[in-house]
């Protein structure tokens, strides 16, 4: 087998020549640094990515039992959840709630919910159009939400 040619350094500002094959000389060796930095983030799914959800049941013990519930919903009592902040709904709360404009005409009713990146989209049924609405869910158009009156009081724009 002939010898590679010989080549710089590809670290900066090194000018020896090398034949190794991922560009490096002796004094320069590429150090993989995977473990500190995965160490310092924490794993991707501590980070956020991937599947972030991971619970724990009582009764499951062996890694074949967990697979017969993979990608599956997971239900919860109402009792069991979370308390939000004032002004925060869950999605449940908001899909099926009735729209009226400022002058108390009914507009439709929310049927599904976006997650975009910067604020939710609610998705409207119009009754008075057989169309589907989207709706900004900010300040400026969601004027009011009554969670007992399923009621959602919003401001369109005129080209709405």
């Amino acid at each position: 087998m002939p010898l590679r040619k010989k080549r710089f350094c590809t670290y900066q500002g090194c000018r020896t020549l090398t034949r190794d094959p991922k560009g490096r000389c002796e004094r320069h060796p590429i150090e993989s640094n995977w473990h500190k930095r995965e160490a310092k983030l924490g794993n991707r799914h501590k980070r956020g990515y991937g599947n972030p959800l991971i619970i724990s049941l009582d009764n499951i013990k062996t890694r074949e039992s967990v697979q017969l519930l993979s990608n599956k919903k997971i239900f919860i009592q109402e009792s069991q959840l979370p308390e939000l902040k004032e002004g925060d709904f869950f999605y449940s709360e908001i899909v099926g709630m009735d729209v009226q404009d400022e002058k108390g005409v009914k507009l439709g009713r929310i049927r599904k919910i976006l997650s975009t990146g910067s604020n939710d989209v609610y998705i409207m049924e119009s009754v008075i159009e057989s169309r589907e609405i989207l709706i900004p869910a900010i300040a400026s158009v969601i004027l009011s939400i009554d969670i007992e009156e399923n009621l959602m009081i919003v401001c369109l724009p005129e080209w709405y």
